[in-house]
């Protein structure tokens, strides 16, 4: 069943090589960097640690104690329960895209694809005598 309201939709881009947590006020880390837990205390709440910026002695959260209802799939679904929960936003953290392949910076060629003949450029116009001297 689908989340109603005040929910952070967690979201793999793999394109952007990123997670985004849409909805909340942190939405986007890169891949690699995030790890969930369960909160010892409380199991329906959950921990989302910065693995990069955490240490054994110090760990530093990006979400603290929240419970796992507020987090929704890529499709808006709920989990569950809090192991669910923390076990896909790992993965969505953590993924390598289906190729193995990770660009840096993302390969954006594919929005401007070359063109097979300059002559059918349309801003190019022969007939055109404007641009000669």
């Amino acid at each position: 069943m689908a989340a109603a309201n005040r929910t952070i939709r967690v979201l793999r881009n793999e394109v952007g090589n990123c997670v985004h947590f849409i909805g909340s006020s942190l939405p986007t880390y890169w891949n690699g960097c995030l790890s969930a837990i369960i909160d010892p205390k409380d199991s329906n709440k959950i921990h989302i640690k910065n693995n990069v910026s955490s240490t054994e002695e110090s760990p530093q959260y990006e979400f603290y104690g929240i419970n796992f209802k507020m987090f929704v799939d890529a499709e808006g679904f709920q989990f569950a329960d809090a192991i669910t929960c923390a076990q896909y936003i790992t993965q969505a953290a953590n993924s390598v895209p289906e190729n193995g392949i990770v660009l840096f910076p993302p390969d954006t060629s594919y929005m401007n694809p070359p063109m097979d003949d300059p002559s059918d450029d349309p801003m190019d116009d022969p007939s055109d005598d404007s641009t000669k001297p």
